[in-house]
């Protein structure tokens, strides 16, 4: 791990204010509950698709093996959530979106965001924005290569993504089973050079909402370090096994 924490400059005005309405932290199995509950209440709402398995929005190992970001209500609980993964190559990143990303530039390992969900009553709060200065600092101070993810023409955040840097792809195909889509389904990559800017375009759009938010940094910090460890481990693993296939394979035929 490598290089200083990255986050967005607060203003002066609220460095000393404590008790603030939300906390951005990173939930657990524990948490699983509340997540599956709002993942299934914003996607049954959603005009970008219909889903067809309210069971494949509830709490998996996937979300054990990745970074679940929340932004709890003091007051009135999980407001907004979206999962991050740390993928290290194309194969790995096209099997967790179940897109063909054959378009995108080759920027690997890549940050991959999926499963975002934020309560309506929450819908002008902001609250994207801020999970997203977490997602883009948090893989600018790991030195990732990308940040990558699928969003649909309609959604209301595709204008500011593009002023934070995102790049937008047209995905060749897809094998997405879980939905029926009625939007066009757009990749994002947001390559590391585009990173700084990009939080300083977040902190211009939504300074205030970060105002309003406590970041739980301790645990945002050993969760995303957690994260890069298993990537690591499984991109090691894949490879040996690849090196112990051609090792067989190379052996020489007893005649």
């Amino acid at each position: 791990m490598r290089g200083a924490l990255i986050w967005p400059r607060l203003p002066s005005s609220v460095l000393g204010m404590v008790n603030k309405r939300f906390l951005v932290t990173v939930l657990d199995r524990s948490h699983g509950d509340a997540v599956a509950q709002l993942r299934q209440r914003c996607y049954a709402l959603s005009s970008s698709f219909s889903w067809f398995d309210k069971q494949a929005l509830t709490w998996t190992t996937v979300d054990d093996n990745s970074v679940v970001l929340g932004v709890l209500d003091r007051q009135a609980g999980l407001a907004a959530t979206v999962r991050a993964s740390i993928r290290p190559d194309r194969s790995s990143v096209e099997a967790l979106l179940s897109y063909s990303t054959v378009p995108v530039p080759s920027r690997f390992p890549a940050l991959v965001g999926s499963r975002s969900a934020t309560e309506t009553a929450y819908g002008k709060h902001g609250l994207a924005a801020v999970m997203r200065s977490v997602i883009v600092g948090q893989s600018k101070r790991l030195g990732l290569s990308s940040i990558t993810g699928v969003v649909y023409d309609d959604a209301p955040r595709v204008r500011s993504m593009l002023a934070q840097g995102y790049e937008f792809y047209k995905p060749p195909e897809h094998w997405d089973c879980e939905a029926r889509l009625a939007a066009n389904p757009i990749i994002i990559s947001m390559p590391a050079s585009a990173f700084s800017g990009a939080l300083q375009t977040i902190e211009a759009q939504a300074g205030e909402a970060i105002a309003t938010c406590e970041f739980d940094m301790k645990k945002i910090v050993l969760s995303f370090n957690q994260e890069a460890v298993r990537m690591r481990a499984d991109f090691e693993g894949r490879v040996a096994n690849s090196l112990d296939g051609v090792k067989l394979r190379s052996k020489p035929v007893a005649s």
